[in-house]
Protein backbone atom coordinates (compact mmCIF):
# COMPACT_ATOMS: atom_id res chain seq x y z
CA UNK A 1 0.00 0.00 0.00
CA UNK A 2 3.27 2.01 0.09
CA UNK A 3 5.92 3.65 -1.66
CA UNK A 4 9.30 4.21 -0.48
CA UNK A 5 10.42 7.29 -0.89
CA UNK A 6 13.60 7.56 1.05
CA UNK A 7 14.86 6.08 3.93
CA UNK A 8 14.85 8.88 6.90
CA UNK A 9 16.75 6.87 9.51
CA UNK A 10 18.37 3.75 10.34
CA UNK A 11 18.78 1.85 13.60
CA UNK A 12 19.68 -1.13 15.54
CA UNK A 13 16.56 -3.46 14.89
CA UNK A 14 15.29 -1.66 11.57
CA UNK A 15 14.65 1.74 9.19
CA UNK A 16 12.31 4.21 8.97
CA UNK A 17 11.43 5.54 5.61
CA UNK A 18 9.70 8.41 4.09
CA UNK A 19 7.01 6.85 2.09
CA UNK A 20 3.72 8.20 0.30
CA UNK A 21 0.38 5.88 0.42
CA UNK A 22 -0.40 4.76 -3.32
CA UNK A 23 -4.29 4.95 -2.03
CA UNK A 24 -4.48 9.17 -1.39
CA UNK A 25 -0.76 10.28 -1.74
CA UNK A 26 -0.46 11.08 1.97
CA UNK A 27 3.29 10.66 3.25
CA UNK A 28 3.90 8.79 6.31
CA UNK A 29 7.17 7.72 8.18
CA UNK A 30 7.17 4.19 8.53
CA UNK A 31 9.52 2.44 11.04
CA UNK A 32 10.33 -0.72 9.71
CA UNK A 33 11.37 -3.47 12.08
CA UNK A 34 13.27 -6.81 11.60
CA UNK A 35 11.17 -8.18 14.83
CA UNK A 36 13.81 -11.42 14.27
CA UNK A 37 16.41 -9.94 15.34
CA UNK A 38 14.73 -9.05 18.54
CA UNK A 39 14.85 -10.11 22.16
CA UNK A 40 11.96 -10.31 24.25
CA UNK A 41 12.58 -7.17 25.74
CA UNK A 42 13.09 -5.77 22.72
CA UNK A 43 9.80 -7.24 21.41
CA UNK A 44 8.25 -6.44 24.38
CA UNK A 45 9.34 -2.35 24.04
CA UNK A 46 8.14 -2.56 20.58
CA UNK A 47 4.36 -3.47 21.37
CA UNK A 48 4.64 -0.77 24.14
CA UNK A 49 5.78 1.42 22.24
CA UNK A 50 2.69 0.53 19.55
CA UNK A 51 0.08 0.29 22.43
CA UNK A 52 1.01 3.70 23.71
CA UNK A 53 1.34 5.90 20.51
CA UNK A 54 -2.29 4.13 19.32
CA UNK A 55 -4.01 5.91 22.34
CA UNK A 56 -2.05 9.43 21.89
CA UNK A 57 -3.50 12.29 19.85
CA UNK A 58 -1.37 15.57 20.79
CA UNK A 59 0.24 18.21 18.27
CA UNK A 60 3.29 17.73 20.09
CA UNK A 61 3.76 14.10 20.39
CA UNK A 62 4.20 12.39 16.59
CA UNK A 63 1.42 10.69 15.53
CA UNK A 64 0.11 6.96 15.07
CA UNK A 65 -1.59 5.46 12.19
CA UNK A 66 -1.28 2.20 12.07
CA UNK A 67 1.06 -1.10 12.38
CA UNK A 68 0.83 -4.39 10.11
CA UNK A 69 3.21 -7.23 9.71
CA UNK A 70 4.94 -8.03 6.36
CA UNK A 71 4.71 -12.07 6.58
CA UNK A 72 7.00 -12.26 3.92
CA UNK A 73 10.15 -10.58 5.57
CA UNK A 74 9.03 -10.79 8.73
CA UNK A 75 9.44 -7.24 9.51
CA UNK A 76 6.96 -5.28 11.70
CA UNK A 77 5.90 -2.23 10.42
CA UNK A 78 4.57 0.77 12.12
CA UNK A 79 3.00 4.16 10.14
CA UNK A 80 3.43 7.29 12.03
CA UNK A 81 2.49 10.76 10.87
CA UNK A 82 6.10 11.72 8.88
CA UNK A 83 7.77 14.98 10.78
CA UNK A 84 9.91 15.95 7.90
CA UNK A 85 12.28 18.32 9.36
CA UNK A 86 15.12 15.94 11.06
CA UNK A 87 15.15 15.53 14.95
CA UNK A 88 16.43 18.79 16.99
CA UNK A 89 19.76 16.35 17.52
CA UNK A 90 20.48 17.31 13.91
CA UNK A 91 19.46 20.95 13.61
CA UNK A 92 22.07 21.81 17.01
CA UNK A 93 24.84 19.61 15.07
CA UNK A 94 24.13 21.93 11.86
CA UNK A 95 24.16 25.38 13.88
CA UNK A 96 27.56 24.00 15.49
CA UNK A 97 28.98 23.54 11.95
CA UNK A 98 28.35 26.47 10.74
CA UNK A 99 29.13 28.27 13.57
CA UNK A 100 25.68 29.56 14.35
CA UNK A 101 23.27 29.75 17.64
CA UNK A 102 20.00 28.71 17.81
CA UNK A 103 17.67 31.68 17.76
CA UNK A 104 16.47 32.34 21.62
CA UNK A 105 12.57 32.12 20.43
CA UNK A 106 12.63 29.45 18.66
CA UNK A 107 14.10 27.79 22.00
CA UNK A 108 11.70 28.92 24.07
CA UNK A 109 9.01 28.04 21.47
CA UNK A 110 10.79 24.02 20.94
CA UNK A 111 10.64 23.95 25.02
CA UNK A 112 7.31 25.27 25.40
CA UNK A 113 5.94 22.31 22.68
CA UNK A 114 8.04 19.99 24.75
CA UNK A 115 6.57 20.20 28.19
CA UNK A 116 3.18 20.12 26.30
CA UNK A 117 3.77 17.21 24.63
CA UNK A 118 5.48 15.81 27.93
CA UNK A 119 2.32 17.20 30.18
CA UNK A 120 0.14 15.12 27.77
CA UNK A 121 2.41 11.78 28.34
CA UNK A 122 2.35 12.51 32.31
CA UNK A 123 -1.82 13.04 32.62
CA UNK A 124 -2.12 9.43 30.92
CA UNK A 125 0.34 8.44 33.41
CA UNK A 126 3.56 7.30 30.87
CA UNK A 127 6.61 8.76 31.62
CA UNK A 128 8.94 8.94 28.50
CA UNK A 129 12.14 7.75 30.04
CA UNK A 130 14.59 9.08 26.99
CA UNK A 131 14.12 12.39 26.29
CA UNK A 132 16.96 13.58 24.30
CA UNK A 133 17.20 16.04 21.24
CA UNK A 134 17.64 12.96 19.16
CA UNK A 135 14.06 11.75 19.80
CA UNK A 136 12.54 15.49 19.19
CA UNK A 137 11.14 15.84 15.64
CA UNK A 138 11.20 19.11 13.83
CA UNK A 139 8.37 20.01 11.39
CA UNK A 140 9.26 20.45 7.78
CA UNK A 141 9.13 24.11 8.27
CA UNK A 142 11.23 24.26 11.58
CA UNK A 143 8.13 25.77 13.59
CA UNK A 144 7.06 22.81 15.20
CA UNK A 145 8.92 20.01 17.59
CA UNK A 146 7.15 16.62 18.25
CA UNK A 147 8.18 14.37 21.48
CA UNK A 148 8.81 11.05 19.76
CA UNK A 149 10.56 7.51 20.06
CA UNK A 150 8.29 6.36 23.03
CA UNK A 151 10.21 2.62 22.82
CA UNK A 152 11.26 2.56 26.54
CA UNK A 153 8.31 4.81 27.67
CA UNK A 154 6.48 3.46 30.94
CA UNK A 155 3.40 2.65 32.08
CA UNK A 156 3.80 4.36 35.79
CA UNK A 157 2.54 2.33 38.70
CA UNK A 158 1.48 4.54 41.41
CA UNK A 159 2.77 7.55 39.72
CA UNK A 160 6.64 5.64 40.03
CA UNK A 161 9.17 3.74 38.07
CA UNK A 162 12.42 1.66 39.03
CA UNK A 163 14.20 0.15 35.84
CA UNK A 164 17.54 2.09 35.11
CA UNK A 165 16.92 2.67 31.62
CA UNK A 166 17.43 5.86 28.60
CA UNK A 167 20.51 7.33 27.91
CA UNK A 168 23.28 8.71 30.25
CA UNK A 169 24.07 11.65 29.10
CA UNK A 170 20.38 12.82 29.54
CA UNK A 171 19.62 10.68 33.09
CA UNK A 172 18.16 12.14 36.46
CA UNK A 173 20.47 11.58 39.22
CA UNK A 174 17.71 9.26 40.91
CA UNK A 175 17.67 7.02 37.65
CA UNK A 176 21.52 6.44 37.82
CA UNK A 177 21.67 5.65 41.64
CA UNK A 178 18.42 3.19 40.66
CA UNK A 179 16.03 4.91 42.63
CA UNK A 180 12.93 4.82 42.15
CA UNK A 181 11.84 8.17 39.99
CA UNK A 182 8.82 9.58 38.66
CA UNK A 183 7.41 12.28 35.67
CA UNK A 184 10.42 14.91 36.89
CA UNK A 185 13.34 12.60 35.50
CA UNK A 186 11.77 13.22 31.83
CA UNK A 187 11.65 17.24 32.82
CA UNK A 188 15.24 17.34 34.12
CA UNK A 189 16.58 14.85 30.97
CA UNK A 190 14.67 18.23 28.73
CA UNK A 191 16.48 20.65 30.80
CA UNK A 192 19.78 18.43 29.68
Amino acid sequence: DFEVIKTAGQGSYGTVFKVKRKADGVIYAIKSLKIYKMDKKNMTNTLNEIRILCSIDHPYIVGYKEAFLDKSSNELNIVMEYVGGGDLSEKIKNCEKRKLYLNEKMIWRYFLQILQGLKCLHSMKIIHRDIKSANLFLSEDMETVKVGDLNIAKVAKDDLARTQIGTPYYLAPEVWNNEVYSYKCDIFSLGC
